[in-house]
């Protein structure tokens, strides 16, 4: 890529970020110990140093990235960790997932490899690096973000830059003027004691374990539980009473119910 294109993609995505309300960006570089050091390896380190950045400061530092990419070291950004802030990191979507959420929601996608992308949904208010968690673990249930990119201080990729990992230049795709997202209300509530056993009467005999789990599942993320501990839970439940693929039917279950219930 060329460097006009480079500066252009890169400054583009940081104007985003601030046009949004972020704070600040923090930039970290993954770099090599040495020339062609395996990606997945103590042969590479992180430089941590450049954080809580002005969108000038942040510019000012494009050319010692581009200088460090051409060297072998991939490029990262996101908003200041420590502060609350009103966008939220998707990862690992394919194109047409990503433009689903665009379509709906004010996003920037950036292309990471072929048909692989990162968005950055903008929101309604600015919320903490713990609930930028729950809301991020929220969005998993959904299949909309990688489950291992679900912390409230997740890096992304800053376009404009070559990702050595997969040996592709990271491209900015769009951004959207849909609607911010308004950001559901979630919390860490107990669990009843008593398990995944919901009563339900009907006119026709007993319910079935199955119609039990999910009247209670209905029920917790009614209450504003958190998605991936009701998969746990229900998990452990149906792991217990010898049910086959008991996390796949706990999945696919609180998917369901949040299905009916948004």
């Amino acid at each position: 890529m060329s460097t006009s294109k480079s500066s252009f993609q890169a400054n583009a995505m940081l104007q985003w970020f601030f046009k949004q309300g972020v704070s600040s960006v923090d930039i970290h570089l993954r770099c090599p110990k040495f020339k062609n050091a395996k990606y997945k390896s103590d042969d590479w380190i992180w430089l941590t140093s450049h954080e809580k950045l002005s969108l000038d400061k942040a510019n000012s530092l494009m050319k010692w990235c581009r200088f460090k990419n051409y060297n072998g070291s991939d490029i990262f950004i996101r908003p200041h960790r420590h502060d609350k802030q009103p966008v939220i990191f998707l990862d690992d979507l394919t194109l047409d997932k990503a433009m689903l959420v665009s379509k709906k929601y004010r996003s920037l996608l950036i292309e990471t490899s072929p048909n692989n992308t990162q968005v950055w949904v903008s929101l309604e208010k600015s919320i903490s690096e713990k609930d930028r968690k729950l809301l991020q673990e929220h969005i998993s249930t959904l299949g909309f973000t990688d489950k291992g990119s679900i912390s409230g201080e997740h890096l992304g990729r800053l376009c404009g830059f070559k990702s050595h990992k997969r040996n592709y230049w990271v491209k900015y795709v769009k951004e959207s003027s849909s609607k911010q997202y308004e950001p559901p209300i979630l919390k860490l509530s107990p669990f009843p004691q008593g398990g995944a056993c919901a009563k339900i009467r009907h006119e026709e005999g007993a319910p079935s374990q199955s119609e039990k789990d999910f009247s209670w599942v209905l029920s917790e993320i009614r209450k504003g539980n958190c998605p991936n501990k009701i998969i746990s839970f229900l998990a452990a439940s149906a792991e217990a009473r010898g049910k086959p693929a008991p996390m796949k039917y706990a999945t696919r279950t609180v998917r369901r119910a949040i299905e009916i219930l948004t």
